[in-house]
């Protein structure tokens, strides 16, 4: 007990516990960043000459809805090929429901030459370790031909 007085200030205890009492209902309000903010993790890469696939994603909150980010890029010259009907298959274990099991281009957050950014929403229902698996096919081009490919992308999700 003295070592605590030494380090907390009988006149600032209690302005400490107000800022304790009142941020607990703001902490509670915040919700779950989506990926591409700052927190999120890259649970999967996979690297090929022409393209690279990752997927990133934040920290899965039990009961909160999250928001994993499938990238794609093209690589040594090529491109992602717009035209192309993109289509990614989601696989989920019990206690992962899926919003959908199936994202396309349609879908696509951002869809340009550069760069394919798709979403992958998901409803964790309980805390542990569950892996998630998506196959996408898409398809890369440069000036003189077009490369189709498929790719299966597994990686562990991590709920508190």
């Amino acid at each position: 007990m003295k070592q605590l007085r030494r380090l907390v200030a009988p006149r600032t205890l209690p302005v400490m516990l107000l800022l304790l009492c009142c941020s607990a209902p703001l902490l509670a309000a915040v919700p779950a960043q989506p990926a591409g903010d700052k927190g999120e993790t890259l649970r999967v890469r996979k690297e090929a000459p022409h393209y690279a696939l990752e997927v990133r994603e934040p920290t899965a909150r039990t009961g909160m809805k999250q928001q994993a980010e499938l990238r794609l890029v093209g690589r040594g010259g090529y491109k992602v090929n717009v035209e192309y009907p993109t289509r990614i298959k989601l696989k989920a274990p019990a206690g992962i429901m899926l919003e959908t099991d199936a994202v396309g281009k349609a879908d696509a957050l951002e869809l340009t030459k550069e760069v394919a950014r798709f979403p992958l929403r998901y409803l964790p229902a309980r805390p542990g370790s569950a892996e998630l698996q998506a196959e996408v096919r898409f398809s890369v081009c440069n000036d003189k031909q077009c490369d189709l490919a498929m790719e299966t992308l597994t990686w562990i999700v991590k709920v508190d």
